[in-house]
């Protein structure tokens, strides 16, 4: 049987919610890794602690993720909404299979 649900809000303890961070980020990088080994995806995870202590994980460079997003985010402007873009990639792979990629 599983825990109840709790409310989402600001834990007000410091040390409840310090720990409670802690907890939470090793599972949310712990997912990130999973999601990156399963399904071949390309993941970067960027986290600031309330502190600004910085957290990350990328199965690639964090740098060449992020040039990656702002290249494709700025190609949606002249072709489109994210929606179209990933149709038109699903309905290539569809028709051509799945794109291998190169990780450096």
């Amino acid at each position: 049987m599983g825990r109840g649900r709790i409310e989402i809000k600001r834990i007000e303890n410091t040390t409840n919610r310090q720990v409670t961070f802690c907890k939470r980020r090793n599972g949310l990088l712990k997912k990130a890794y999973e999601l990156s080994v399963l399904c071949d995806a390309e993941v970067a995870l960027i986290v600031f602690s309330g502190r600004g202590r910085l957290y990350e994980y990328s199965n690639n460079s964090v740098k060449a993720t992020i040039e990656r997003y702002k290249k494709a985010t700025s190609d949606i402007s002249s072709a489109g909404t994210v929606a179209e873009i990933n149709a038109q990639h699903y309905s290539q792979e569809i028709m051509f299979g799945p794109a291998d990629y190169i990780y450096m």
